[in-house]
């Protein structure tokens, strides 16, 4: 009997973005004392400055957020708001929200392979049409109400393409970026605290932010079983595009123009899984799999 996994890889890309801070960077360790150090690791006995994968993972999810309002799915935008372990239904929308789960396609299949067997048993459902009568008869039952809530929620998680990129507490991400390590000279950026209520410096809160000079980095990235033309890979196409003609915002001090980071270039190593039977491009993308451009890396994830 041949086994095969629910989600088989199909492609995975292995990207290389060529980066530039164009201004100081501070990425810190939240500390509140007058001098304020950079997040580092020591690696081999040298000290390298890091930026946190999370932190990538953050700026670019925003940024993707911020497109997706005006060109996503307009049932997701109106129906769910996006939060960090997922989306959750807007206030006042839930029957409406229940309702659109309701009417998918093989709704009790994908339930159970989401995880609810539990509790469509606890509903005394075996099929969809229980689960719509279900919902008809819930009356005043909370129980049965915060039931549908996490099913629609964790099932619009798995549709929504924010959630399918950079993944959630319950769908994995498709794009997941690397740890950058950093050799450069560090500067001292003097700041100061402002007064929220009078507006005013606030006095003896002179603090100093250990800080990066403006240098060139790689970010690099794995993605799976991102395919062109799907709604995910058309937003992070446009995500890149975006970040091509407006920097990133990257640390502390956005405010005072810190942290803005440029896009200039890349490459992108493609493996296509199902014409790799032996698996050699895979282990080895580098010397088998001829890079795309950044532009060429744009135009694939657009083609349908």
């Amino acid at each position: 009997m041949v086994m095969s996994h629910i989600f088989p890889l199909r492609s995975r890309i292995i990207g290389r973005l060529d980066c530039k801070s164009e201004s100081l960077l501070h990425i810190g360790s939240g500390g509140v004392e007058a001098r304020r150090e950079i997040l580092s690791v020591t690696a081999h006995g040298k000290m390298r400055i890091l930026i946190p994968a999370s932190s990538l993972k953050g700026v670019f999810r925003r940024r993707a957020e911020l497109i997706f309002r005006s060109i996503g799915t307009q049932v997701l935008a109106n129906l769910f708001y996006l939060k960090d372990e997922g989306v959750e239904v807007r206030e006042k929308k839930e029957e409406e929200a229940v309702l659109w789960l309701l009417n998918q396609p093989n709704i009790y299949e994908t339930l159970v392979s989401l995880g609810f067997g539990d509790d469509l048993d606890w509903l005394e459902v075996k099929n969809a049409e229980d689960l719509k009568r279900r919902w008809e008869e819930r009356g005043a039952d909370q129980n049965v109400r915060k039931k549908f809530k996490s099913m629609v929620e964790k099932y619009a998680s798995t549709l929504h393409p924010i959630c399918r990129l950079f993944g959630t507490q319950s769908v994995a991400a498709k794009v997941r970026f690397l740890d950058v390590l950093l050799d450069s000279r560090l500067v001292e950026k003097p700041g100061i605290a402002i007064d929220r209520k009078t507006l005013k410096v606030r006095e003896h809160n002179l603090y100093f932010l250990e800080s990066i000079p403006p240098l060139s980095f790689a970010v690099w990235f794995i993605a799976d079983n991102l395919l062109p033309g799907e709604e995910e890979s058309l937003l992070f196409a446009c995500t890149l595009n975006s970040i091509l003609q407006m920097p990133l915002e990257l640390g502390a001090r956005k405010s005072v123009g810190m942290g803005s980071i440029g896009l200039e270039g890349g490459n992108f190593w493609l493996v296509e899984t199902e014409k790799d039977k032996s698996c050699t491009v895979l282990a080895n993308p580098f010397k088998h799999s001829k890079p795309m451009g950044l532009r060429e890396f744009i135009n694939w994830l657009t083609a349908c």
